[in-house]
C-alpha cells in the first residue's frame, strides 16, 4: 500500500494512505481533523497557519501539492509563528551567532582595548590625570555602544 508518512507540530506520527492525501485539499482535512481537539495548536490549525515540509526540508505550497509529493515520503508540519510570539530559542540563537560572528565582534575585540589604552596614553603623556575628561571620555564611549547596540536591534 502507497503511504504517506506524516508528523504533526506537536510531534505525532500519522501514515496516510496515499489515495486519501495526494491532492492538497484532502490531506487539509485530514490534518485538520487530526488536531481538531489539540488545544495548543488546534486553532492555528483551522485557520491554515502551517507549512508542511517535504523531505529535503523545504516548504510545500498547497499549490504544488498535487505535482510535487510522491508516495512514501515523509512529511512534517511546522507551525507558523504568530506576531506577538517570541522567537524560539533555536531562531534567537542562530541571531545572536549572525551578530557576533567574526568580522562584527572583531571589531569590539580591537576598538576598546585600543581606546583605552590610547586614552591612558594620552593622560600619560598630558603628565597629571584629569578626572572630568576620564568622565566625558567614558559617558561618550558608553553613549557609541549603545547606539551600536540598538543599531543591531533593529
Amino acid at each position: 500500500m502507497l503511504l504517506i508518512k506524516f508528523r504533526d507540530s506537536i510531534g505525532r506520527k500519522f501514515s496516510f494512505p496515499w489515495h486519501l492525501c495526494k491532492m492538497w485539499k484532502d490531506m487539509d482535512e485530514l490534518i485538520q481533523q487530526a488536531l481538531l481537539h489539540v488545544d495548543v495548536t488546534g486553532a492555528q490549525v483551522q485557520q491554515g497557519h502551517y507549512d508542511l515540509i517535504g523531505p529535503d526540508g523545504e516548504i510545500i505550497l498547497p499549490q504544488v501539492w498535487e505535482t510535487l509529493v510522491q508516495p512514501g515520503w515523509t512529511i512534517t508540519m511546522q507551525m507558523r509563528p504568530r506576531p506577538n510570539q517570541a522567537l524560539p530559542p533555536g531562531r534567537l540563537r542562530s541571531l545572536l551567532k549572525t551578530y557576533l560572528s567574526f568580522p562584527f565582534y572583531s571589531f569590539f575585540i580591537f576598538l576598546i582595548p585600543f581606546l583605552f589604552w590610547s586614552f591612558i596614553l594620552f593622560l600619560w603623556v598630558g603628565g597629571d590625570v584629569d578626572l572630568l575628561a576620564l568622565k566625558h571620555f567614558s559617558s561618550a564611549l558608553r553613549t557609541w555602544i549603545r547606539g551600536i547596540s540598538s543599531a543591531g536591534e533593529g
